[in-house]
């Protein structure tokens, strides 16, 4: 799996540790989901159109790097089901 974040993870995990601060690392959630469902199922949570698709993208798109509507409820599951494991004071509010 490529990486793209170049060292946006690194800096993220040092100001979070810096100041305290509870992390939710999507750098390592989200390769793992990919790493689990293989390359050609990780384009069902991305921006893969065919043409026709979408009028927003006639010719159809590949787009490895913006979430569908799908995948970003599966993100979005996997930023709720942190807030669980680390006892957040959100997860109160959280509804599965």
């Amino acid at each position: 799996m490529e990486q793209t974040h170049s060292h946006f993870p690194s800096a993220m995990r040092e100001v979070a540790d810096a100041h305290s601060v509870m992390l939710i690392d999507m750098t390592v959630k989200t390769n793992s989901l990919l790493l689990e469902i293989g390359p050609e199922r990780s384009k069902e949570h991305f921006m893969w159109l065919k043409p026709g698709d979408s009028v927003n993208f006639p010719e159809g798109a590949r787009d490895d790097t913006h979430l569908n509507e799908g995948g970003a409820q599966k993100v979005a599951g996997l930023v709720a089901e942190s807030l669980v494991e680390q006892n957040s004071p959100l997860k109160h509010w959280i509804r599965f």
